[in-house]
C-alpha cells in the first residue's frame, strides 16, 4: 500500500456516539407527532370520537413513556371514553350520534386505516 493512509477510528467511536443519541431523539420526536397526527384523525376522519362539544375530545392526551425515547401514550382521558370506544359495532351502529360520523374504535381503527402514512412519517422525520 502506498500514497495516503488515514486512521478512522475516531471517527468511528464519534459516528457510532452520534447516530445512537441523534437516532432516538429523532425517532422519540417523531413517535410523538405520530401520536399528535392519530389523535388529530381520531378526531376528524370517520369514525370519529363523539362529542364535539363537550369534555371527551377536550381530554386528549400524549405523554412520553419514561425512560423510553421512543415510548409514547396517547388516548383520550375521561371516564366514559373507553366506554363509547369499546363499544361493539352492532351496538354502535344504532346509536343517533350527535355528531355525524362518530361511532366506536375512533382512536384504534385510525393505527389500522392510517399505519401505512404513519409509517412513512416517522421515517421521513428519522431520515432528515
Amino acid at each position: 500500500m502506498s500514497g495516503y493512509s488515514m486512521d478512522l477510528s475516531k471517527f468511528a467511536k464519534d459516528f457510532t456516539r452520534i447516530t445512537q443519541k441523534t437516532i432516538p431523539d429523532k425517532a422519540g420526536d417523531a413517535s410523538f407527532k405520530v401520536a399528535a397526527m392519530t389523535i388529530n384523525d381520531a378526531i376528524k376522519k370517520v369514525p370519529k370520537a363523539p362529542f364535539d362539544e363537550g369534555h371527551l375530545r377536550a381530554s386528549q392526551f400524549i405523554n412520553l413513556i419514561s425512560g423510553q425515547k421512543l415510548g409514547v401514550e396517547l388516548g383520550f382521558n375521561i371516564e366514559y371514553a373507553a366506554k363509547w370506544h369499546e363499544l361493539p359495532k352492532e351496538k354502535s351502529n344504532k346509536i343517533a350520534w350527535t355528531t355525524k360520523g362518530s361511532g366506536s374504535k375512533y382512536l384504534s381503527s385510525k393505527l389500522a386505516m392510517y399505519k401505512d402514512k404513519y409509517i412513512k412519517f416517522l421515517a421521513s422525520m428519522i431520515h432528515a
